[in-house]
């Protein structure tokens, strides 16, 4: 935003080059400081009427100030100048300016972000270790970065970069990110081109798309970053920068004397405006040429987004000052600009005159279009000024200004506070002041600038030095003066009235009511309503409850059905809820029998009396009222007219009835004492259970089904009625299955007689009180001892009753078991044991099986188990032992016969031989009945047969009746030789000495036989043929002896492989 108004005047100066020492600078001032604005501080805190915030330094000889703010989304962002530390509540700015002293000016700067409701949320202070800042503007980007220019001399630190040292003023502009961190900064440089050397900048903003633009002036050939431009007098510039701090151009304006860049105002077609302040005598630019009007005029130029030139006009009056506070532009491309100024200052469609005192301020609307142009000034008997303004989305002016006096706003005025007040003021979108408020304390007060924001809520900011509320906030100073911001609705400040409450809020802008009752909550305030409660009666009529009571109804009458009416005697009172007499005749509508009575308009005149209404009903008599005695019989129905009565039975209507019981007294059996009997003639005596029968005559006063009970048992004789006698000619005390009979037992069920059996409900144990049932027809009761029971089905017979001796354990089952405490439970096999509990329940000689083998545990039942600890499942030798291979036989360790445990195909060896007798299973006895040898501890394998006797075990079983040598049994089963010179050609198991499969010659077995002719000759074994040379066997050479050994050693094999 502008610095503009913080540099009224224009003076026409040269300006002296720096080349001294810093201590020894003293920059001039181009623009002359008026005195309402002196630097001011400023700050406020958030509010639910808009926010008032401040920020000192705590010394009463420092000062701090805002002078510059602009908003975004989430809130605005400030310039702050000061000379010692800020503190806003619990946060700092520090100030690190060494040349306060020589400068005599604040020389730190900060940007201070602010939240939406005016809290301070971030500062960034200038590093001005080696340098001093004494100007600053900010502008805001989309997002809440903040965008600053200004002055500086010395050297300045922005995050990471650093201005190189300058003995002149020079401008600047630096950016931070949303949370005011600096991203980057230039700093401009000056050569002295002999007539001055120095930069400033004033005023910078940024367009919808993020571009940045800078105003201000310089002299000398000034380097904007990346681009220099070289003047020789006071000339304004306006540049651009990219988002990322490019150069893009830079242009200066004016003519050849001295001009000021003040002003930036940007538009949504991508062009900005700038204003300058001029003292040239002509300018040129845009094809057109604009001279000076006064001693010092506004000039506004509008700019391309290229950095051309595209129109030129101004404003001035002659011989006069014009000068300029506050520039903006609306949705449409409207200008608004707001200064000071002396004298007449005209245009086409508008003239302003200063008349206040000295320099009067002047607001200006510049239509785009060409049409709608206005302009409005104001001032007091001081020199004033517009310090900043802002325009709402109705095209409303907000402005803000210091006064050093009071002023005058149109109609409006504005009392002096202290030295000098801030005055907020209002102009309409057609151009008249709307309103004015001062915001000011008794001291010195100052505004320096003003926005307002999308949603059309300012904000101001500036400096104060002594205590301000507004709107229930409060800021007071801790220093000289601290700076200051307040954010409010414009619309707020408006009181027409002056009764304290806004125009926006106030139901009666014209009509003081600082209250603002409003019964009927319309647009109106009562103050200005004719109707408060908009019944449609006049207040004046008058209104009988205007005020405070119901409102928006409609008093009306309906004569044709006047209880549909709502104001039926037109006082104005809504008959439903505000009237409590709705014909006013006096008597209340809670007793106003006739809360209608008939009238002639316009409102009711008959009052009740006791000439006129005898009972006092609220009904006339003559023309409403059938009752005369009021007892609520019309008269011709009425037994008793002439006296009020309350009988309504026995033919009696309207009478006397004492004890209110309906009956006339007359009538009434029991006069003192209300009844309601009727029967054997007895009339209107008590009948407490109202059967009909009087209490003094009913057998059961309480029980309205019963009244007789000849027998005195207790039990009604109506066979219809609550627990009828089921005997009543015999006293009887059963309750359960019928009432009134025999219970000898008295366990509540009657015996059993000819005509009710226990299948009726009889007690099935009339002499045993604990039971009664025996569902099953067993013998055996239903009733239970056991608690546990209570578990069970519901729908199971019998209850628990700890008096229960023996009891039938399956109530719905008949059944004959007697064992193990269980009785009356099916017994298929009549052991004794119910079926549940019997392990065999089909058979009657076991019932038990400990180990759950399945065989019974009585040892002289059938098939009782041998082992009735262990599980078996042995069958062949014994029942329920251990059978580890499952053949049926137990196995040996348990007592049992089975010799091949392991085995399920063998369980028996007869002849101990460890061969078996099952001859299709494994390791089957050839010779069942004889062992191979007597006491053989290992399983000898025969070569020709298993199990068989082996005399001299050389593998060749011995001959028998069955098997003989030469079906290849031993032909020698007593020779001892083992199977390796065992023969195996002529016979089997002989001696074979030369291993050749030939037995030697023996005892009845030659040669001629088949022995061997050679027996220490394994190569011959057949007798040598005559002529032949040798034996038979001889020539077949080697190959016979080959085929010998492979023979013999087959021969081996085959007997290992048997034996192994």
């Amino acid at each position: 935003m502008t610095r503009a108004a913080s540099a009224m005047f224009l003076v026409v100066l040269l300006l002296a080059s720096f080349v001294g020492p810093l201590a020894s600078v003293q920059p001039q001032p181009v623009l002359e400081v008026d005195e309402s604005q002196e630097p001011m501080a400023a700050s406020g805190r958030s509010s639910t009427n808009g926010f008032l915030m401040s920020g000192g330094t705590g010394s009463s000889s420092d000062l701090a100030f805002f002078t510059s703010v602009a908003t975004h989304g989430q809130g605005a962002l400030a310039a702050l100048r000061y000379s010692a530390d800020v503190t806003f509540g619990s946060q700092t700015v520090t100030a690190s300016c060494p040349y306060l002293a020589q400068l005599q000016d604040l020389c730190d700067a900060a940007v201070v972000g602010l939240s939406e409701s005016g809290d301070y949320t971030w500062g960034s202070a200038i590093d001005t270790t080696n340098g001093a800042v004494t100007g600053l503007s900010v502008a805001a980007g989309p997002g809440g970065e903040a965008f600053v220019g200004g002055d500086y001399v010395g050297s300045l630190v922005f995050g990471g970069s650093t201005f190189a040292f300058s003995q002149n003023a020079e401008g600047f502009v630096a950016n931070t990110d949303p949370m005011g961190n600096w991203m980057w900064s230039t700093g401009y440089t000056t050569i002295d081109g002999g007539f001055g050397a120095t930069s400033s900048v004033t005023d910078v903003a940024v367009d919808l798309a993020g571009n940045h633009y800078v105003t201000g002036y310089f002299i000398g050939e000034t380097d904007f970053g990346g681009q220099s431009v070289n003047v020789s007098d006071l000339q304004a510039f306006v540049a651009k920068y990219s988002q990322s701090g490019m150069l893009d151009w830079v242009i200066d304006i004016g003519g050849l004397s001295n001009d000021l860049g003040l002003a930036l105002a940007t538009t949504q077609t991508g062009n900005v405006h700038v204003a300058i302040v001029t003292n040239s005598a002509t300018i040129n630019a845009a094809s057109s040429l604009y001279s000076l009007v006064g001693t010092q005029d506004v000039v506004l130029f509008e700019i391309d987004p290229s950095g051309a030139i595209m129109s030129m006009d101004g404003y001035g009056v002659p011989n006069e000052v014009t000068s300029i506070g506050g520039f903006e532009s609306n949705a449409q491309g409207d200008l608004f600009l707001g200064g000071s100024f002396r004298g007449t200052l005209a245009d086409s469609g508008w003239t302003i005159t200063a008349n206040q005192g000295k320099t009067d301020l002047f607001v200006i609307k510049r239509a785009s279009g060409g049409s709608g142009d206005w302009a409005v000034s104001a001032g007091s008997s001081e020199n004033d000024t517009v310090a900043g303004l802002g325009i709402n989305s109705n095209d409303e002016v907000v402005i803000a200004a210091t006064l050093s006096a009071s002023g005058t706003f149109g109609s409006k005025t504005t009392i002096l506070s202290g030295g000098s007040d801030v005055v907020l003021a209002g102009i309409t979108s057609s151009g008249s002041w709307d309103w004015a408020q001062r915001l000011a304390s008794t001291q010195n007060d100052y505004a320096f600038d003003l926005t307002v924001n999308m949603t059309d809520e300012a904000i101001l900011v500036g400096g104060f030095g002594g205590s301000i509320s507004q709107g229930g906030n409060s800021i007071s100073p801790t220093g000289a003066i601290d700076a200051m911001a307040f954010g409010f609705d414009p619309a707020t400040l408006i009181d027409t009235d002056s009764d304290g409450v806004p125009d926006v809020r106030d139901n009666c802008p014209t009509v003081s009511n600082p209250g603002q009752g409003n019964t009927d909550f319309d647009a109106e305030g009562d103050a200005c309503d004719s109707d408060d409660d908009n019944d449609g009666l006049t207040d004046s009529y008058p209104d009988l409850c205007a005020r405070n009571g119901q409102y928006n109804w409609t008093s009306m009458q309906d004569w044709e059905n006047p209880a549909n009416s709502t104001d039926w005697d037109n006082d104005g009172c809504r008959d439903a809820l505000e009237d409590d007499d709705d014909d006013n005749d006096g008597v209340a509508d809670a007793d106003d029998a006739c809360q209608h009575t008939s009238y002639s308009p316009p409102r009711p005149s008959w009052v009740s009396n006791s000439t006129n209404d005898l009972d006092g009903d609220g009904c006339r008599d003559y023309d409403e009222d059938f009752d005369d005695d009021g007892d609520g019989f019309e008269d011709g129905a009425d037994s008793c007219p002439s006296v009020a009565g309350t009988s309504t039975l026995g033919g009696f209507v309207g009478c006397t009835d004492g004890d209110m019981d309906g009956w006339a007294d007359s009538k009434d059996d029991c006069p003192d004492l209300a009844g309601n009997s009727t029967a054997n003639n007895t009339n209107a005596c008590p009948d407490q259970d109202g059967d009909g029968w009087a209490d003094q005559q009913d057998d059961f006063v309480f029980e309205p089904t019963q009244w007789s009970d000849m027998d005195g048992d207790g039990f009604g004789d109506n066979p219809d009625g609550a627990t009828p006698d089921a005997c009543p000619e015999f006293s009887g005390i059963s309750t359960v299955d019928r009432f009134g009979c025999n219970d000898p037992d008295a366990d509540g069920r009657s015996s059993p007689d000819a005509d009710w059996t226990t299948e009726d409900g009889a007690d099935a144990f009339p002499a045993d009180p604990a039971q009664w049932s025996d569902t099953d027809g067993d013998g055996l009761g239903d009733n239970y001892n056991d608690p546990d029971w209570d578990d069970r089905s519901p729908f199971w017979a019998g209850e628990y009753l700890q008096i229960v001796g023996d009891y039938d354990r399956c109530p719905a089952v008949a059944g004959n078991s007697t064992k193990l405490g269980v009785l009356g439970c099916p017994d298929q096999d009549g052991d004794g044991y119910d079926n549940n509990n019997d392990a065999f329940p089909r058979d009657g000689s076991q019932w038990a099986d400990a180990d759950g083998d399945g065989f019974g545990d009585n040892p002289t039942g059938f098939e009782a188990d041998a082992c009735p600890e262990t599980a078996g499942n042995s069958t062949a030798d014994r029942f329920g032992c251990g059978d580890y291979d499952g053949d049926g036989w137990s196995d040996p360790f348990d007592g049992g016969s089975d010799v091949a445990p392991e085995d399920p195909t063998q369980w028996s060896d007869s002849d101990g031989d460890l061969w078996y007798d099952n001859p299709d299973g494994n390791f089957a006895d050839q010779c069942p009945d004889d062992p191979v040898a007597s006491g053989a501890l290992t399983r000898l394998t025969g070569i020709d047969r298993n199990g068989c006797p082996d005399a001299d075990f050389d593998g060749y079983s011995d001959p028998d009746a069955d098997y003989n040598a030469s079906m290849g049994a031993d032909a020698c089963p007593e020779d001892g030789y083992d199977t390796s010179i065992t023969s195996t050609m002529d016979r089997f198991g002989c001696l074979d000495s030369d291993g050749d499969g030939y037995s030697d010659p023996s005892d009845g077995w030659t040669v001629a036989m088949g022995a061997d002719a050679f027996p220490n000759d394994p190569t011959k074994w057949l007798p040598e043929v005559a002529g032949d040379g040798g034996g038979a066997s001889s020539g077949l050479g080697n190959v016979a002896i080959i085929g010998g050994v492979v023979l013999l050693i087959g021969a081996v094999a085959a007997v290992l492989v048997l034996r192994g």
